[in-house]
């Protein structure tokens, strides 16, 4: 040992390393390579040289939601709505919540729920704000989502029967019927002046197969609105009937009360729907003293033939075979 430092032990010591050592043309070239890098490093202190590297996220197709999002920001209606929305970060909370009414009237949920929770960020009425989330989401079919956002919302305004109406359709929409049932006799103990909310718990009681206690709920809806029924969409109320059979039922239901009214007109309509429904409307007459007498009535009569027939061509088309699926049955 010398005591001096070899050009080899020199190149060790700095780059820190026990690795074995390359020949000096590969050592000297880098070198050069680490001292480009620092000097890069010392002018442009914020790039990242790894961004030169390929980025697989970068790669990789963008989100649903992002591409959404890209769609609908496309559109001419957004384009138009656009400028005159507030900035989320000086906008007043009344102003945010407006921008997000219009957005939802415009058919542009997405959009509606991020302006509401900008209005919650700025102050809004949390309740209020929190409540027009959860119709959003239901709007959006995202019901577990929007049931938790409507129990949000009775928590911050155990008095407002809306909320509480939405919670039960929510609970009614994931079949849990007792917590329904519950919270639709919460809103209506509220404002029992509502329609709605009469006709949902009669619908959930019905559900449930409480007859009477439906019937009762479902007159009083007819009482308050008589079009009640009437106002619902295809996503309305007998859409989530369990079954055709427990839809004829209830237009039957709705039939009696009808006819409890005085209304035949109402009553051939709704078991119009009853026999639509594939509803057994002669059988159920037969056994029901208030409609017995209708059971050989002309209309009637002339409804279930009708059914009966239409059934009759369902299975008969049903019965012919599949000529695609076996040629050699052809004719």
């Amino acid at each position: 040992m010398t005591g001096e430092i070899s050009e080899d032990e020199d190149i060790g010591v700095l780059t820190g390393s026990n690795m074995p050592l390359l020949p000096c043309s590969k050592r000297l070239m880098l070198a050069v390579s680490a001292g480009l890098i620092m000097a890069a490093a010392c002018l442009f202190p914020g790039a990242d040289l790894r961004a030169q590297q390929p980025d697989l996220r970068a790669q990789q197709p963008p989100t649903n939601a992002k591409l959404d999002r890209a769609l609908r920001h496309s559109d001419v209606q957004w384009i138009t709505v656009a400028p005159h929305l507030p900035d989320p970060a000086t906008g007043t909370p009344a102003e945010l919540e407006m921008a997000a009414d219009v957005l939802r009237a415009r058919r542009m949920p997405e959009d509606a729920l991020e302006f509401y929770g900008y209005a919650l960020t700025r102050g809004g009425d949390a309740a209020r704000l929190t409540l027009k989330q959860g119709v959003t989401e239901l709007e959006l079919q995202n019901v577990a989502l929007a049931r938790l956002l409507f129990r949000r919302a009775v928590k911050l305004d155990p008095k407002n029967a809306e909320a509480w109406n939405n919670l039960a359709a929510t609970e009614y929409l994931q079949m849990d019927l007792g917590h329904s049932i519950s919270d639709y006799k919460r809103a209506v103990k509220l404002n029992g002046r509502v329609a709605t909310f009469h006709s949902n718990l009669g619908t959930a009681l019905f559900e449930q197969k409480s007859y009477k206690q439906a019937s009762e709920q479902l007159a009083t809806a007819l009482a308050l609105d008589p079009e009640v029924f009437e106002k619902h969409s295809g996503n309305g109320v007998m859409a989530h009937m369990q079954s055709p059979a427990d839809r004829g039922r209830f237009c039957f239901e709705l039939a009696k009360l009808a006819l409890g009214r005085g209304d035949e007109e109402e009553m051939l309509h709704w078991l119009t729907k009853s026999v639509e429904s594939g509803f057994d409307l002669r059988a159920c007459m037969g056994t029901d003293p208030q409609m017995a007498k209708y059971r050989d009535d002309p209309r009637v009569t002339a409804l279930t033939k009708s059914s009966k027939a239409l059934r009759t061509q369902v299975v008969s088309l049903a019965s012919i075979p599949d000529l695609k699926a076996d040629p050699e049955k052809r004719p």
